[in-house]
């Protein structure tokens, strides 16, 4: 897999993964343990979410024996202020430097 040490110039073809968010409000969201593979060298204490409106915000991550995992209150605040109601769709797109665009899916599959 060829990387760019800038970022991606586009979107489809930067790595990415998925979670389907069941309940109103959770601690922490785990990132899959074969995509945290890919960034192993960029892992930090912060990585940064492009949210669907464009606003950004910086996620403390986590990481212990069970994985790595968005983290804490900056996560929380991310949820409410994307109205999280459960049954969302969430696509994480890997843009580098622990940058991600996430894009959101209501339970009625439209996106945000």
């Amino acid at each position: 897999m060829e990387r760019m040490r800038s970022g991606r110039a586009n979107r489809n073809d930067s790595p990415r993964f998925y979670k389907i968010i069941l309940a109103h409000l959770s601690e922490e969201l785990r990132i899959p343990p074969n995509f945290v593979k890919h960034v192993t060298e960029e892992v930090a204490a912060i990585a940064l979410l492009k949210g669907p409106c464009g606003k950004n915000w910086s996620l403390k991550l986590r990481e212990d024996e069970n994985g790595t995992f968005f983290h804490g209150a900056s996560w929380k605040k991310f949820q409410k202020k994307q109205y999280f109601e459960g049954a969302e769709f969430l696509v994480f797109h890997y843009d580098g430097r622990m940058t991600f665009h996430v894009q959101i899916f209501d339970k009625n599959g439209m996106e945000r």
